[in-house]
């Protein structure tokens, strides 16, 4: 069974799921290249005469490269090989960093639909390591980012502005934006730049969805900024043409909170129906 809007009829009014359109005992039907976009085929291969309802987001990851992140008081789980693989680069925070961005990738690669991701990596400066990124494998996007040494300070700012670049360069109508921005730092207040970035997405017609994620106890500018992305979302909420997304800050000061939180954004994206 499918639900989503494009059952609505157009007084608005629900009228009903689709129902999979081939007879009860069927193989699962795998030729989805024979399908238009007027009809879809599920995960587990059930055909349908509607558009799939499952979102395609644009997924930014926004994550701190500062000296700090050498720090070893946190380390990557070594149960598998792609822990070992990362701790032999970066045996620190910045390793627990990249696998639980793994597993994000893993959690997210289950999805009917593919997913774009970019990469932001920031110190005193930013480095686009991959933009809009459909294409390339978990593991070929992981190795992209072993070779990264931690170093240097934090601009908040600067980081907020190229996710801000990224963003409206990759622009697609079909994916919504997420932001999960990542330090183990604390900075200045950057009202300015966070408020510009959710604006923006909102005038290009869809709600960011943005995600702060601290290392640290405590950070109050990080908080401030999900709460900017959350007031962004109840001042156009009356849009018709943009729908909601989620956002929140969270604390992670162990690998296992870290892979939580990351795991818990990953969950809420496949919870959501767009179209």
């Amino acid at each position: 069974m499918a639900e989503g809007r494009e059952h609505a009829s157009y007084s608005g009014n629900f009228t009903g799921p689709s129902y999979c359109t081939l007879p009860i005992f069927h193989p699962p039907q795998t030729d989805a290249a024979t399908v238009d976009t007027s009809q879809h085929i599920s995960s587990d291969g059930h055909h349908f005469n509607c558009p799939d309802p499952a979102a395609l987001f644009h997924v930014i990851f926004v994550l701190d490269r500062s000296w700090s992140m050498l720090e070893q008081d946190i380390q990557p789980l070594r149960d598998e090989p792609i822990g070992r693989r990362i701790a032999a680069y970066n045996d620190n925070r910045f390793g627990v960093v990249l696998s639980a961005f793994y597993q994000f990738m893993l959690e997210r690669s289950s999805a009917t639909r593919r997913d774009a991701y970019s990469v932001i990596l920031f110190n005193d400066s930013t480095e686009i390591k991959m933009t809009h990124e459909t294409t390339s494998s978990i593991n070929q996007m992981i190795e992209t980012l072993l070779g990264i040494t931690p170093t240097g300070g934090t601009d908040f700012r600067q980081a907020l502005v190229t996710a801000r670049q990224v963003m409206e360069q990759s622009w697609s109508a079909e994916r919504s934006p997420v932001i999960i921005f990542l330090s183990d730092g604390e900075g200045l207040s950057e009202y300015e730049a966070m408020t510009e970035l959710c604006d923006r997405a909102a005038a290009l017609g869809k709600l960011l969805s943005f995600w702060s994620i601290s290392l640290s106890p405590r950070s109050e500018v990080l908080r401030e900024m999900a709460a900017i992305a959350k007031e962004t979302a109840m001042r156009v909420r009356w849009r018709p043409d943009v729908s909601p997304l989620p956002c929140g800050f969270r604390t992670a000061i162990n690998t296992v909170q870290l892979a939580n939180a990351f795991s818990g954004i990953a969950t809420s994206l496949r919870k959501i129906l767009l179209h």
